[in-house]
């Protein structure tokens, strides 16, 4: 199998994993929760660790709830990494498919107007990076990476590496 197929089905299977991924995320709701229910709201990888710990020990004290926002802060943070980084991906290889014209161009200015939309929605406040948010960004870029994963699936000719960073 060529590079260019693996690499299609690596991005096509990355996007649907984000997207299943986002679908099953729970959501927690502004009411109060029990102990029973922490199990059910976990927030990323340490908030379920920390969760355990709670139910364990006292959940209804002031620093538990203290150690539960500092970890929102956290995952907010990563999140914005994440989003800065991956919209920035998708515009330069955006900007390589608009400029070479290896891909159909659609794709290339979907992905140039995608990026910087997203990030200056989220600097401004205009989109959160909560479940629904996240999703949203999750579900717009998985659009993206879909198609250039199958574009690059059908490609018959090898696009290199090379040949991307001499674009840009």
């Amino acid at each position: 199998m060529k590079d260019n197929r693996l690499g299609g089905i690596a991005l096509i299977l990355g996007a649907v994993s984000g997207m299943i991924t986002m679908t099953l995320h729970p959501v927690a709701g502004a009411h109060p929760i029990t102990p029973d229910q922490f199990e059910k709201l976990a927030s990323g990888l340490v908030g379920t660790e920390i969760i355990r710990k709670m139910i364990a020990h006292a959940p209804g004290s002031e620093q538990w709830r203290t150690l539960m926002d500092y970890n929102y802060l956290i995952n907010q943070a990563f999140a914005k990494i994440f989003v800065v980084a991956s919209c920035s991906a998708v515009a330069l290889w955006s900007f390589a498919i608009v400029k070479s014209r290896a891909f159909p161009i659609a794709i290339g200015i979907y992905g140039l107007l995608l990026g910087p939309v997203i990030v200056i929605a989220m600097i401004s406040g205009g989109i959160s990076l909560d479940v629904h948010g996240f999703g949203l960004i999750t579900f717009s870029q998985a659009i993206w990476f879909i198609v250039a994963g199958v574009l690059l699936f059908r490609s018959k000719e090898i696009i290199a590496t090379s040949d991307a960073r001499s674009v840009l």
